[in-house]
């Protein structure tokens, strides 16, 4: 028996300050509304509140600034600790609230950095200070002990390697005792202590790129996700509360993992190295790792095993009035490019229901899980495409700048199309069909060698559709499928925060969909106060210690003084830039 939930609404607290309408400049038909966090928010003075809106699902926006340790959203507060008044029969039988996050970058900071915004961790000032001083220093060990060839089994270390050796060592081993706790023997039995507290009153859905992307190590993103999966809310549960939609990036990392990181570091002397512009530079890092032996490989494959590959989705579908369905993938698809991935799994593709759209992308799921894990003769390298062809797709893309695409799968049966992760930036409403899509393409190759998946359009839902919208990343901060009129199906949640070292302050976008009244507040009402960066922002430098002295590593960033992309004030939008970022180059596969 489930009772319904009844929530406290900290929005109505006079500590938010009044509420600022948008508009009609300003007006977003997206409802994606801006909110500045703050520690001084606070639920006193709260109205009880209950759903009573239409709106279910879409965009919140919330400044940050990985600099600053976070503090939980109050409206996130109040919907946790509603779910922890649930007995533990009316939490089995809770529909659980779900939130997505865009392209993580593999940036393990900024995934912890979102989970305590949202409650579903908890961590302390001091612990986030630390945990950010050992990742940002992690690199610059890293490159240090790279400099150094791997001793040959049986050889006496030098003095220098050792120091080295340790101090990457133990970076990690501070940084992992802090997410995960210690373990001790009591009564004869490991037991772990510590470690950051999990809440369960979220579904999670990461839409990608949480390995093999730009930040510093994956070992670091393996350990969080295991401790993750270990935190399961009931015993019998199969899996945690959190989804992980597959990406570009994760592919890089799978077909390495696939083909044998030992035995590729054997043959290369390195992992990674296959993106452009050091896009995939956390697998790179945990590549001279593992060459070092600074992390046993066991360890990081047992994790891969337990905590990544059975999370793997290529796509997510959530309803929660069963009405219309919220549709997530890493890059903007529409529904022909769904009806494509479905017979590429020798999926029946069902349109025009809830139930029917849900179990369409669920059953997708099903058939990719078994290419993650080499079931029935199938394994991931399966869904490359031929070489020759890439090359052309290669050679296409360079002279027709339009066409923005990354390739993912061939099927023999089904060749030379595929399924492709690409960067649609114009929305169409007169397709009527597959065949006037692949002829509306209207160039040399686009047809031959990717048929209708590899488009520079996305389409607009026909009356066969169910309802609902779709929401992605991949495509870069701000950018996304032109639109004009009031509607708006396709979303874009990436944001450039913690893509690079140095972008720590920034915007992020957060879907959110459940019942909850406060979060949903937040989907239609306006807060846009100013956002009171700094005009140079500083991180504390990394330090550690070195062979007993205490060594330092610059970490400053010139930013210039603005606001989070999309962050209406009364006055202008501004967009915050790194001017020491790295040069954004095109890519076929690095974004």
């Amino acid at each position: 028996m489930s009772r319904k939930l009844v929530y406290y609404d900290p929005t109505q607290s006079p500590a938010l300050g009044s509420i600022v309408s948008p508009t009609s400049e300003s007006q977003d038909m997206s409802r994606d509304w801006s909110l500045q966090t703050s520690p001084s928010i606070s639920p006193r003075n709260a109205q009880k509140l209950s759903s009573t809106v239409e709106e279910r699902s879409g965009i919140i926006k919330v400044s940050v600034d990985l600099n600053i340790p976070p503090v939980i959203l109050p409206q996130f507060k109040s919907m946790r600790e509603a779910y922890e008044a649930l007995t533990f029969e009316e939490k089995k039988s809770y529909k659980t609230e779900t939130i997505a996050f865009a392209d993580a970058h593999a940036n393990t900071i900024r995934m912890i950095y979102l989970r305590v915004l949202t409650g579903v961790l908890d961590i302390t000032s001091t612990q986030y200070v630390a945990l950010k001083s050992l990742y940002d220093s992690h690199a610059g060990l890293l490159k240090m002990l790279n400099q150094y060839n791997v001793p040959a089994v049986g050889a006496k270390w030098s003095s220098e390697y050792k120091k080295i050796h340790d101090a990457v060592k133990n970076n990690m081993t501070a940084f992992n005792a802090i997410v995960r706790g210690k373990e001790i023997i009591e009564n004869g039995q490991k037991i772990s202590v510590g470690g950051l507290p999990v809440h369960h009153h979220l579904m999670t859905v990461e839409e990608g790129d949480l390995l093999g992307d730009r930040r510093e190590q994956d070992a670091f993103t393996l350990a969080l996700l295991a401790y993750l999966d270990e935190q399961k809310e009931f015993p019998e549960d199969k899996l945690a509360k959190y989804i992980i939609i597959y990406s570009n990036h994760d592919e890089q990392f799978m077909l390495q993992y696939q083909k044998g990181f030992l035995a590729i570091l054997k043959t290369r002397g390195q992992l990674g190295g296959g993106m452009r512009n050091d896009a995939d530079r956390s697998l790179v890092h945990l590549g001279i790792a593992l060459k070092h032996n600074v992390v046993p490989y066991e360890i990081i494959a047992a994790q891969i095993e337990r905590a990544y590959k059975p999370y793997l989705k290529m796509g997510h579908a959530v309803s929660v009035d069963n009405k219309s369905v919220d549709r997530f993938f890493h890059a903007p698809v529409d529904a022909y490019q769904v009806k494509s991935l479905a017979e590429f799994f020798s999926v029946i593709y069902q349109e025009g229901t809830v139930e029917n759209t849900i179990n369409t992308i669920d059953t997708i799921n099903e058939k990719f899980q078994r290419k993650v894990y080499c079931q029935q003769g199938e394994k991931l390298s399966d869904l490359l495409l031929p070489d020759h062809i890439l090359n052309e797709l290669y050679e296409f893309q360079e002279n027709n700048p339009k066409a923005i695409f990354e390739p993912i799968f061939n099927n023999s049966s089904y060749a030379p199309r595929g399924f492709l992760w690409g960067r649609p930036n114009i929305l169409k409403n007169d397709f009527e069909s597959t065949k006037e899509l692949n002829a509306a393409t209207g160039e040399r190759n686009f047809k031959k060698v990717a048929g209708e998946a590899c488009r520079t359009s996305l389409c607009l839902p026909d009356k066969n559709e169910c309802p609902g919208s779709y929401y992605h990343g991949h495509v870069g901060e701000g950018r996304g499928v032109v639109f004009s009129g009031e509607v708006k199906n396709y979303h874009n949640l990436e944001s450039n925060l913690g893509k690079y070292p140095g972008e720590d302050v920034g915007c992020v976008r957060i879907y959110y969909c459940g019942t909850h009244q406060p979060a949903l507040n937040l989907l239609m009402k306006f807060n846009s106060p100013e956002i009171p960066l700094r005009s140079r922002v500083t991180s504390p430098p990394p330090s550690f210690t070195l062979g007993g002295k205490m060594t330092t590593l610059e970490n400053t960033v010139d930013t210039p003084t603005g606001g989070c992309p999309g962050f209406f004030s009364r006055s202008k939008s501004i967009r915050l830039t790194s001017d020491k970022a790295p040069e954004r180059k095109r890519s076929f596969c690095g974004t």
